[in-house]
């Protein structure tokens, strides 16, 4: 950073994720097998919201991280519908 310049923070870096009333948002992570990774994320430690559900052509489960960030783990399904 050059002389004289300072960085200025921006004025979302003061909201919470608790502090739901000012934004939403959620982290979505994609994986080929969602109840492998919910099992395996469970054996480690982490505390599901819900457990993978399919609906709309996805399966689907929340979790949120320590600092309380919401998590979605899922994968589109192919529709079998004829």
């Amino acid at each position: 950073m050059s002389a004289g310049r300072r960085l200025t923070t921006s004025p979302l870096s003061h909201w919470s994720p608790l502090q739901v009333e000012l934004a939403s948002y959620a982290l979505n992570v994609r994986v080929a097998d969602v109840q492998t990774v919910y099992e395996l994320w469970r054996s480690r430690g982490a505390h599901f919201l819900t457990p993978p559900i399919a609906h709309d052509g996805e399966i689907r489960c929340y979790l949120r991280d320590p600092d309380g960030h919401l998590i979605e783990l899922g994968r589109s399904v192919p529709d079998t519908r004829s």
